[in-house]
């Protein structure tokens, strides 16, 4: 399970390329919702943290990997991040338009952070 929030908004105007990431969506019993503002400003940027799951009281470490998609449109790659030794992680996101962004989070446990959110 991941354990995350969305943590900062700050105003910081940018423009960031991102790729398009393919492929099928995990089962939906993997997936669960993030918590956090669900309306932030744009221009500017959010930063996501949080920590892996536990088993045993061990945190999955690994890649994990955060796509949006605007208005219903296609998901993209937003961001990577490695989580440390701890299983904890953080992502800065830029918001460069206005609209509805769905995020979902993939973490190394195989679990699935989602949220949407209104971008004014």
């Amino acid at each position: 399970m991941v354990v995350a929030s969305i943590v900062a908004i700050q105003v910081v105007p940018t423009s960031a390329a991102v790729g398009v990431q393919r492929g099928t969506p995990p089962p939906k019993h993997r997936e669960y919702p993030l918590s956090g503002p669900k309306t932030v400003i744009a221009p500017g940027s959010f930063t996501l943290q949080g920590r892996t799951a536990s088993v045993n009281g061990i945190h999955a470490t690994g890649e994990v990997v955060l796509r949006g998609r605007w208005n219903a449109g296609t998901y993209l790659e937003l961001g990577r991040s490695m989580t440390d030794a701890r299983g904890s992680y953080r992502l800065k996101v830029a918001l460069t338009r206005r609209g509805r962004l769905s995020l979902r989070l993939a973490t190394p446990d195989g679990y699935v952070g989602i949220t949407t959110l209104s971008v004014r």
